[in-house]
């Protein structure tokens, strides 16, 4: 979920160092890695598509503060 959610909401967010700040991705391919799976077995997890749609960078936003509150 976050590796496509952020896939998507990158291009709409201005501030990119704001955003980049926020990913995820990095971290829970950190993670996968510390658990056992290879780099190229993370590589070949399936991805989702985006659950949110984002039109705006308002929408992003709102989005992005439910994602952050997930974590």
């Amino acid at each position: 979920f976050h590796c496509a959610w952020e896939a998507a909401a990158e291009p709409i967010i201005a501030d990119r160092d704001f955003f980049r700040r926020r990913c995820k991705t990095h971290l829970l391919k950190k993670d996968l890695q510390a658990l056992g799976l290879k780099e190229e077995e993370v590589a070949e997890l399936p991805l989702c598509d985006p659950l949110m749609w984002m039109p705006t960078q308002p929408a992003a936003f709102g989005a992005m503060y439910v994602v952050e509150g997930s974590t």
